[in-house]
């Protein structure tokens, strides 16, 4: 298992906030993927399963689409760890031969917030 995670520090979850409330091409797809990754076992997801839920034959897509949000809400941040624009949004594991997701927690409390997700109930 191979982690690669950038050294800047990471925004908290108000600056995730504005970040995403100023995006201005933010679409319900971009909306859908981040509630997708938001609601798969913990936080985590591959390109490919992703893609699936999403209704895509294949990954690119993916990787386009929520790559370009990450950019977006990066150049609002001014955080682009290790260089990498989708580590905006994840930190990320390699296991298995694939590259797994993890959402960070301060994007996932950002959703939150916005209430863009609904807020897990407290066991």
């Amino acid at each position: 298992m191979t982690n690669v995670e950038g050294s800047s520090a990471v925004p908290n979850s108000q600056r995730y906030i504005d970040a995403l409330r100023a995006v201005h091409n933010l679409t319900d797809r971009h909306v859908q993927m981040l509630q997708i990754h938001y609601y798969s076992p913990q936080r985590t997801v591959t390109a490919s399963q992703l893609a699936r839920a999403m209704g895509y034959g294949e990954y690119g897509p993916v990787n386009v689409q929520y790559g370009s949000l990450a950019r977006s809400v990066g150049e609002r941040l001014n955080f682009l760890p290790k260089g990498v624009k989708l580590g905006v949004f994840v930190t990320f594991q390699h296991v298995d031969g694939e590259w797994h997701w993890e959402m960070r927690p301060e994007l996932a409390e950002a959703l939150e917030v916005l209430r863009w997700v609904d807020r897990p109930e407290a066991v």
